[in-house]
């Protein structure tokens, strides 16, 4: 503190007679500190600034942007800025960024009639029942429909490995045939899907067509899910590379996945890939185009042929000793 403001501390306690406490609002200063000054104590050693004051502004620009950081996520940031304090500072610098804020919401209004719908989960001890949940939002009335279980897997598992089955098949017991190449499964004696044979541990394969009858219960967005479902169709995103050069060329993309889609009724999900393969590789991102391969290469997979009583599949027969036939030489 320099000369000047001492002098004019004490001219205002001995001349004008002012209290400390309006000493020290009419100087800017601390009551403690006009204290000192009255008593010829030394003034204290200005602070020195925390080693964290050269990152503030970033600190605060990071925080506009993400405003859940964490204190441990700022250290970890400006440290590599060059930042060689401890993380005592910046939980302080930042904890009035960490406070949290009120939150304003709107109120809802509802007329009679209106209800909220909702899938709920009631624990009973150790065990869990689950209910579709209907609230009437006037009077609040509630009507719940408990169930003991619930799913939403359409999988088979094998050997740690998932395959898929249609949705209609979900939650029925299923018999696996396992063969070197595919495996087979059976549901109440019919073969209802076969996949290539996984050999690895907690793969899955899955044939979109499996799941037409989830994306019919949202008809809204059906297109838009079996757009997703056939960009990520396969190990490498040949349908995906293929639908966004489609859309950038003008091509109705979300249309051209659901011809694909179609398309998997009567082929393999390996023939489809091959020729969407050969499109991108020419650059003919053309649905009618990748049509066309599949037809010149008789893609389509003769329907099986099957007898219209399963039993006769079943026939048994008493094996017969091969003496038996040597009358016939």
């Amino acid at each position: 503190m320099d000369e000047t403001r001492r002098i004019e501390v004490r001219r205002f306690w001995e001349v004008e007679r002012l209290t400390m406490r309006q000493i020290a609002e009419k100087m800017g200063m601390g009551r403690r500190t006009v204290t000192r000054i009255l008593k010829g104590e030394p003034a204290k050693k200005p602070r020195k600034p925390s080693i964290i004051v050269p990152y503030e502004r970033l600190i605060a620009e990071w925080y506009k942007t993400t405003p859940a950081l964490m204190a441990i996520q700022v250290l970890n940031r400006i440290r590599g800025y060059g930042y060689t304090g401890g993380y005592g500072a910046v939980k302080l610098r930042t904890m009035e960024f960490r406070k949290m804020r009120a939150v304003a919401f709107f109120e809802l209004t509802f007329l009679p009639g209106e209800a909220q719908v909702d899938w709920m989960e009631w624990k009973v001890g150790d065990e869990a029942v689950y209910g579709f949940v209907y609230v009437l939002a006037w009077s609040r009335y509630a009507v719940i429909h408990f169930y003991p279980r619930h799913t939403l897997e359409f999988f088979v598992e094998f050997d740690l490995n998932r395959y898929s089955v249609p949705t209609t098949y979900a939650e029925a017991a299923a018999e696996i045939l396992a063969f070197p190449d595919t495996v087979e499964v059976l549901i109440g004696g019919r073969r209802v899907a076969v996949h290539p044979r996984l050999f690895g541990r907690k793969e899955k394969t899955e044939l979109p067509a499996h799941r037409e009858g989830l994306l019919l219960r949202s008809p809204r967005t059906k297109f838009q899910r079996i757009y997703e479902l056939m960009a990520g169709l396969g190990p490498e995103p040949e349908i995906k590379r293929f639908l966004e050069n489609a859309q950038a060329e003008g091509k109705d993309a979300v249309q051209a996945a659901y011809v694909m889609f179609r398309l998997l009724r009567g082929i393999a999900k390996e023939t489809l890939l091959s020729a969407v393969r050969e499109a991108n590789s020419l650059k003919v991102y053309k649905i009618k185009y990748v049509h066309s391969l599949l037809e010149s290469s008789g893609a389509k997979e003769p329907p099986t042929v099957r007898p219209q009583d399963e039993r006769l599949l079943d026939i048994n027969y008493e094996t017969r000793s091969l003496d038996d036939y040597d009358d016939l030489i």
